[in-house]
C-alpha cells in the first residue's frame, strides 16, 4: 500500500517508521530540515527507537515538501494534528476534527 504522513511531529514521524516497515510512506513535512534528516536515516526528534529504525532498518520512507510529489501515489493519507489540502497550495496547521480522523481514503475529504 502506498501511504502519505503528513507532518513529521513525534506522532506521524513515528506512525511513518512504523508503517514503513511494511508499505511505501511518503512523509511530507513544510520543514526543509526535517525532511533533509529523513532522506539521511536521521531522527529529527529525540527517540531511540525511531533513531534506530531509521538507522538500522529496512524502511521504504521518504521525505518531501511537495505535496505533488506525495499525491501521485497516495492511497491512505495520516494526518496527525493538522488540516492539510494536499490538492491546493498551502497548508492551514491548525487543529481540525479532520485531523482527529486519523486515517482517511484519498478523495474522501482530503
Amino acid at each position: 500500500m502506498n501511504i502519505t504522513i503528513v507532518g513529521t511531529g513525534y506522532v506521524g514521524l513515528s506512525n511513518a517508521v512504523l508503517l514503513a516497515q511494511h508499505n511505501k510512506v511518503i512523509a511530507l513535512d513544510i520543514v526543509q530540515a526535517k525532511v533533509d534528516l529523513i532522506t539521511q536515516r536521521k531522527s529529527p526528534i529525540e527517540d531511540a527507537e525511531i533513531e534506530h529504525y531509521l538507522a538500522e532498518k529496512r524502511l521504504d520512507l521518504w521525505a518531501t515538501l511537495d505535496k505533488r510529489e506525495a499525491r501521485p501515489q497516495e492511497r491512505v493519507a495520516r494526518r496527525p494534528v493538522a488540516d492539510v489540502d494536499l490538492d491546493g497550495t498551502t497548508a492551514n496547521y491548525a487543529p481540525s476534527p479532520k485531523s482527529t480522523l486519523g486515517l482517511a481514503v484519498a478523495g474522501d475529504g482530503l
